[in-house]
């Protein structure tokens, strides 16, 4: 079983400048060299996700102002006693903030760079 050390630092210790594992004989344990690891034909494709924050930041305004409006919804029931009605519309804003959520969602999980 080749198994690569877990090699840790502190805060005020410095990476040593090669990371690569060296075997006992000195050389690095993997080939540096491209030519040597991909065939001919072999395409390279380096696909990152962005961070989850993605879906907060795409969707935190409509957010926001669907809790805003369901705020002054509810005072607005308050005051003139219209509560079904009240909960209803409330309902509304907040379901179009979890759709908005929803929509963020499905676009992180689709987006590669």
């Amino acid at each position: 079983m080749n198994r690569r050390p877990r090699v840790t630092y502190s805060v005020l210790e410095s990476p040593p400048v090669s990371m690569a594992p060296v075997s006992a004989a000195g050389e690095a344990a993997w080939p540096v060299n491209s030519a040597a690891i991909l065939d001919e034909n072999e395409i390279v494709q380096f696909s990152i996700k962005p961070s989850l924050w993605f879906v907060v930041a795409v969707s935190y305004k409509v957010v926001l102002v669907a809790l805003l409006l369901c705020g002054l919804t509810w005072i607005a029931g308050q005051r003139s006693g219209l509560g079904p009605w009240t909960s209803s519309v409330m309902s509304f804003w907040m379901a179009l903030a979890a759709a908005r959520v929803a929509v963020a969602a499905m676009q992180w999980a689709s987006r590669l760079y």
